[in-house]
């Protein structure tokens, strides 16, 4: 692999010493991607019916979750309506605030709010949470990557995504072997990425070194694949 190393420098405003100095902000190590070839061809859209089996099999998943916690727990009747990526913060927040949950907001390297979400303490409040999550999903469109994307995903991962991590001082923990992360995708439990710190201008220099560092797979598609 190439290694490129991007350096920076920083100016002498007149009046100040060196010790006054403004320290420059750190930017982050790039490697070049390997030749991974061409993303393999995704599997069609969902039909309104597939697309509504999925929504059901999603509710009646996230419910059984819940049961692993709280196992008498009753189910509540929940009326739903798809929210679109424009309304959906908006929404769960007046959800989970008129529930009295806590919010939770997940933001991109520019500070924008790109998710909510909550922590629940009690059988209550994880019914509510539950309620809320139901009641306003996406709609889903695409059934998730086949076979042969899950091993495009894994081998973009293990030979570019953990050593451009590696090679900026994040060390990741060893991957499943290539067929234990297809056959058990979503469910595998590894995914080198390091999510957003406190230094909004490192995560931006290293989401754009690592794409995709403080993303997740969806990401990792979108940069590559522009015919979704």
């Amino acid at each position: 692999m190439l290694l490129a190393l991007v350096g920076c420098t920083a100016a002498v405003e007149p009046g100040t010493t060196p010790g006054s100095m403004k320290e420059p902000a750190r930017v982050a190590v790039s490697l070049e991607l390997p030749d991974l070839g061409v993303l393999p061809v995704a599997d069609p859209p969902l039909t309104d019916a597939e697309s509504e089996k999925a929504r059901l099999e999603q509710a009646e998943e996230a419910w059984q979750q819940l049961l692993v916690r709280y196992p008498t727990a009753v189910r509540p009747e929940v009326s739903f309506g798809y929210v679109t990526d424009e309304t959906r913060v908006e929404i769960m927040r007046a959800c989970l605030s008129a529930a009295g949950l806590p919010i939770d907001e997940g933001r991109d390297a520019d500070g924008h709010v790109v998710s909510i979400g909550t922590s629940t303490t009690n059988e209550a409040e994880a019914i509510a949470q539950y309620s809320c999550v139901t009641a306003h999903p996406t709609r889903i469109v695409w059934a998730g990557p086949n076979e042969a994307e899950r091993g495009w995903f894994y081998d973009y991962l293990t030979e570019f995504s953990a050593p451009c991590l590696a090679a900026n001082g994040i060390e990741t923990e060893p991957p499943p072997t290539r067929e234990e992360f297809i056959a058990t995708w979503p469910n595998q439990g590894w995914y080198p990425a390091v999510g957003m710190s406190a230094d909004a201008a490192w995560d931006a220099s290293l989401e754009a070194a690592c794409p995709s560092a403080n993303g997740t797979i969806a990401d990792i598609l979108a940069a590559h694949d522009t015919r979704r």
